[in-house]
């Protein structure tokens, strides 16, 4: 569901920007959005897994959520600009 919201969402980016998009910019930002992310979370998992769970299984579920995070933002990101071309595709057409 997140996947089409996120493609959904770069098709109205692509085709309500006049012009093509800067797609390597789209990707750097979205990628370093998820890496900040993933690792915010991923140290708030382990703090709190240390605190409730024994020491590895806090750390090893923290590190693993962080990585599930970036790997899901990297996905988004890549629908994201898979959108806006699909979106700039449609702008040319209706011109």
């Amino acid at each position: 569901m997140l996947d089409i919201i996120a493609l959904i969402a770069g098709i109205l980016y692509g085709y309500s920007n006049p012009g093509k998009e800067d797609r390597i910019n789209l990707l750097k930002k979205g990628i370093g959005i998820g890496m900040v992310l993933g690792i915010v979370i991923a140290l708030l998992a382990s703090f709190i897994g240390l605190a409730i769970m024994n020491p590895v299984m806090g750390a090893a579920s923290g590190i693993v959520g962080g990585i599930a995070i970036i790997i899901s933002a990297i996905y988004l990101t890549i629908l994201f600009v898979i959108g806006t071309i699909i979106g700039d595709f449609i702008e040319n057409i209706r011109r």
